[in-house]
């Protein structure tokens, strides 16, 4: 069976080995960052106008029963086992306000909650706001989420 990833622009899955996401056309060798593609009038007005990435930004969840892609938005996001979650996930090691996830810049600022099973970035605990940028992935016990810029 062939391994997959997921394209951080666009949030679609595609084979390990495509260097190209044919759906939105990223290429995964590039190692500029992922930024929404504005459309202005002219120069003037793209130098003063002031880029809300909250609009843009998207978090990548994949469960074992579930793939999905939702907004950040401006107001961010909680993820845990409780109701009154934004990010609801079902599993008794998943406390019931376990994370949190908030725009930053070009990027998410991804604070652990103090769950008993630490929200994990690259296999090492958060204990501190860790900055993730497009593409960067953190993991909730069995469930995984990428940062990615949400499809226009």
């Amino acid at each position: 069976m062939y391994g997959t990833k997921v394209c951080p622009r666009c949030g679609k899955k595609v084979f390990e080995d495509m260097d190209v996401c044919y759906e939105c056309l990223f290429e995964f060798s590039s190692d500029e960052p992922v930024v929404p593609e504005e459309v202005y009038e002219d120069a003037e007005t793209l130098a003063e106008a002031p880029i809300d990435w909250s609009e843009h930004m998207g978090l990548r969840v994949c469960t074992r029963s579930v793939e999905v892609t939702v907004p950040v938005g401006g107001s961010g996001l909680t993820i845990g086992r409780g109701t009154s979650c934004d990010v609801v996930l079902h599993g008794k090691a998943v406390s019931r306000n376990h994370a949190r996830v908030d725009c930053s810049g070009d990027g998410v600022v991804l604070r652990d909650l103090g769950a008993r099973n630490r929200t994990t970035v690259a296999g090492k605990r958060v204990d501190e706001p860790v900055r993730l940028r497009v593409g960067e992935r953190f993991d909730i016990c069995d469930s995984s989420f990428v940062v990615c810029k949400m499809g226009e």
